[in-house]
């Protein structure tokens, strides 16, 4: 991914959602990576989010069966601009995703 935001920012985020949101990582992932259509919450032993750009997000699981898995997802999956100028825009688009994943989890 790329380099747009301070190395310092992106471990705050990465952080931060790790440890307070991760249900919100995994249903991201779950919500906006086609690549994973056929998982489920309770599929999924463990979630962990791994780098934030300005195009997305990067996000590591390993399945209850042991597969392990990276995706990234797009802000655009989510309905939202496809590059990102600013850390505000980074804070906001992921309480947007959190939001629209819920969504749309809860309608599977």
């Amino acid at each position: 991914m790329s380099d747009k935001f301070d190395r310092a920012f992106v471990e705050s985020v990465i952080e931060h959602m790790n440890i307070d949101h991760s249900d919100a990582v995994l249903n991201s992932a779950l919500a906006f990576a086609p690549e994973l259509n056929d998982l489920g919450e309770n599929d999924v032993e463990h979630v962990r989010l791994t780098d934030v750009d300005a195009g997305g997000i990067r996000i590591e699981l390993t399945t209850k069966s042991r597969q392990e898995m990276q995706v990234v997802v797009a802000y655009s999956a989510a309905g939202l601009p496809g590059l990102l100028d600013s850390q505000e825009q980074v804070r906001s688009a992921l309480v947007i995703m959190a939001k629209k994943a819920r969504q749309r989890i809860s309608t599977r």
